[in-house]
């Protein structure tokens, strides 16, 4: 229904309100043809180019033996563009810069509304620094936002610091079809469970756990209230200090700390990654980048 609602809107020249329709469209069935390929002519009327090129590929892809004539009109949108292209002719429109982007870079999945969470903390006063973490989440961030990510960014947070940009990133999930956290800096697990520390951590007494560091799940918990593309990268499985001198701290039960992070039941949909195997510690690396970041910046 969303798709005959968008070929409406097409036809009568309501782009913005026709997009709406095909997005939807996508949200609720990945792989229609056609969706793609009036979404990819709404894009080519608006003058976005670069995605109505993308998902003309992906609409080919679909059909990539042209049964269809959603995948023969595909392929001849695809020869359409690409000549407009190499002829210099492309007008694309002020607004088209970010979703042509995202669109460009991603042509086998659908363009939605992407937002994401980059945390990187290095220089922690009562641990260990780290030199890798802060390179990585400004790194990390600006390679999402050339795809079309809205970034909420911060370096050397402390607690309070934390919780504020886990604020704003909670509100701009709102209505959001991919969303992505990237933390890179110390983080522990107790009892099975996953914590990332600010870098005002201190975790003098068994109480200081919820005072001072932050629990994956309470994120998690945001991301998945909603249906949607979850994606969380967590480069937090070095060797920290802190996680050895509360354990001492516990005393009988210092078996509840853990090495590294701990595994993570997720809902479908979403996707968790570490810079190790689960229980393991992982390696800092010597370049800017830890080599967990270095691989996910090469194949991003």
């Amino acid at each position: 229904m969303q798709n005959v609602f968008g070929m409406y809107y097409l036809k009568t020249g309501e782009h913005d309100r026709a997009l709406a329709q095909f997005n939807q469209a996508i949200r609720l069935s990945p792989q229609y043809l056609y969706a793609y390929r009036y979404r990819a002519e709404t894009y080519e009327k608006k003058g976005e180019l670069a995605a109505a090129l993308a998902d003309y590929r992906v609409a080919l892809s679909i059909d990539p033996d042209k049964r269809q004539v959603g995948g023969r009109e595909a392929a001849e949108g695809i020869a359409r563009i690409e000549q407009r292209l190499a002829a210099g002719n492309a007008k694309a429109a002020p607004a088209a810069s970010s979703t042509a982007v995202a669109a460009s870079a991603a042509v086998t999945t659908p363009i939605g509304r992407r937002v994401a969470l980059v945390i990187g903390n290095s220089n922690y006063r009562y641990a260990t620094q780290l030199p890798n973490p802060a390179n990585d989440a400004a790194d990390i961030a600006r390679a999402l936002r050339k795809l079309g990510f809205d970034v909420v960014e911060g370096r050397d947070l402390d607690k309070r610091a934390m919780e504020d940009k886990i604020r704003e990133f909670g509100r701009k999930l709102e209505r959001a079809d991919l969303a992505l956290l990237y933390y890179a800096g110390h983080g522990m697990q107790v009892a099975g469970k996953n914590y990332l520390v600010p870098i005002d951590a201190k975790l003098e007494r068994p109480g200081d756990l919820s005072f001072d560091t932050i629990e994956v799940s309470q994120i998690l918990a945001q991301m998945e209230a909603e249906k949607r593309v979850n994606l969380i990268f967590l480069d937090a499985c070095r060797d920290n200090p802190l996680a050895r001198s509360f354990s001492r701290s516990l005393g009988a039960r210092s078996t509840s700390v853990g090495q590294g992070l701990a595994p993570i039941q997720s809902a479908v949909g979403t996707l968790i990654a570490y810079a190790t195997q689960p229980d393991n510690v992982a390696l800092d690396g010597e370049g800017r980048n830890s080599p967990f970041t270095s691989a996910f910046l090469k194949h991003i």
